[in-house]
């Protein structure tokens, strides 16, 4: 995800411990530390109108978090649910599931291109 984005020269932010910073950094990512900083109010804070697409690996109450950051009409794409001990497709439908319990995709976002 990273390299396509630093491909593309797109503007990218990414959660991370410090010590993988200098990883970030050298591909065009900019560093929020996890440990240290709310990564919604950094987004908010950094570019007032929101990003284009959150990619989120977490699921849970990230997703909620997660949509907070986005710009109008913004994509929430959740990918590869960590807390999870399901194989399958499950992961996939309880992903789905919660982007519903947060109302995710009323007006804030399209489900059509």
């Amino acid at each position: 995800m990273i390299q396509m984005g630093k491909l593309l020269d797109l503007k990218m932010y990414g959660t991370a411990s410090k010590k993988k910073h200098p990883f970030l950094i050298s591909n065009n990512v900019k560093p929020i530390d996890y440990q240290n900083e709310d990564f919604v109010d950094f987004i908010i804070h950094s570019d007032d109108s929101g990003v284009d697409v959150v990619v989120d690996s977490f699921g849970g109450d990230y997703i909620k978090r997660s949509y907070k950051c986005l710009r109008k009409k913004g994509r929430l794409l959740g990918m590869g649910f960590s807390g999870s001990n399901f194989g399958g497709y499950l992961p996939s439908i309880l992903g789905l599931v919660q982007v519903i319990k947060y109302k995710a995709i009323p007006e804030r976002i399209s489900v059509l291109p």
